[in-house]
């Protein structure tokens, strides 16, 4: 919500300057600061060199003012575009959508070649696991489903089936994931095998 309200800000900031300075560009500078004019000889206040002076000090500090607008506005806007968008890469913003997938994407081709028909892992030691955890990186799965990282995974071990054994596969683990893994499944009693 507040990425959005950021763009948004930011992008009606970035328009108001650009518009003001097409305002500057296409009127003449003395009817972009002048005031009402309420008797003919006002109007030589304004050709005279010192309302000259007056005037190109003011529309300095106009442009001045409509630059620090157009870079805050874009500061806002592209703060807005990273919290948005950020975390899942700018790609998101050029492609179509694509729905986060939770199901496992091996990035090695024996991990896949383990996994049969029904889902079972076959391990090199020629056992079959029905219950088994690819560690990915920093991302755990349990049977080809996304848990989450560490955090997700010590609020989900309580829920696991302690009477079978587990495989732990190692699919590219991060060290610190896979080790905290193993920590876990031996606290809370549960027997495994891994890579």
């Amino acid at each position: 919500m507040i990425a959005i309200l950021f763009m948004i800000i930011g992008g009606v900031l970035v328009v108001i300057s650009i518009i003001g300075f097409m305002m500057y560009l296409f009127q003449p500078m003395r009817e972009m600061y002048q005031v009402v004019i309420k008797r003919e000889d006002d109007y030589s206040h304004y050709i005279s060199p010192r309302g000259m002076a007056y005037l190109q000090e003011k529309t300095k500090s106009y442009l001045i003012g409509l630059a620090v607008m157009f870079a805050i506005g874009s500061v806002l806007f592209l703060s807005g575009l990273y919290m948005k968008f950020g975390s899942r890469g700018f790609s998101m913003l050029f492609s179509s959508v694509v729905e986060e997938s939770t199901q496992y994407r091996a990035s090695d081709a024996d991990i896949t070649d383990k996994i049969d028909d029904d889902g079972d892992y076959k391990a090199d030691n020629g056992k079959v696991y029905y219950d088994y955890l690819i560690i990915k990186g920093n991302d755990i799965y349990e049977r080809e489903q996304l848990i989450g990282r560490i955090e997700d995974f010590e609020s989900y071990v309580p829920e696991m089936d302690k009477s079978r054994e587990i495989f732990v596969a190692d699919d590219y683990a991060s060290s610190s994931t896979f080790h905290e893994v193993i920590r876990l499944l031996e606290e809370n009693g549960f027997s495994y095998e891994k890579d």
